[in-house]
């Protein structure tokens, strides 16, 4: 590997070059201008997003489906369910049992601190 013009390479680097490094790879965090600090924020799809606007109470798999408008249970496991777990954005009831009869969703401390510090408003059902 060469430099060049977008490719530069470093002899050293000081400790904020570290720093701003190791926030990214956190969980792609950053630097904040205004505060000159580093944030770690996770960082949500938007199919995890929208699950998080629905999840008002605990709910079960069946439920968060329909009112997602979502058939396809796979897709639902493998973009919603699966990244909200992730993120430790969601938790099981019943977290000794994943498929438990009475399995449901409910959001975590994490999730609400998430959504209170996001640009989107929760929906309401009227």
């Amino acid at each position: 590997m060469r430099e060049t013009q977008h490719i530069k390479f470093k002899s050293n680097f000081d400790d904020r070059v570290i720093e701003t490094l190791s926030a990214f790879a956190n969980t792609k965090g950053g630097r904040d201008m205004d505060t000159n600090s580093y944030t770690i924020t996770p960082q949500a799809t938007p199919q995890v997003r929208e699950l998080l606007k629905i999840l008002d109470r605990e709910m079960n798999r069946a439920e968060i489906q329909e009112i997602l408008k979502l058939n396809d249970r796979e897709n639902f496991r493998r973009n919603y369910i699966q990244p909200a777990l992730e993120l430790e954005f969601i938790e099981l009831v019943y977290p000794n049992s994943k498929r438990h009869p009475q399995q449901k969703y409910r959001l975590t401390k994490k999730a609400v601190e998430f959504l209170k510090n996001s640009k989107f408003e929760k929906v309401v059902e009227t």
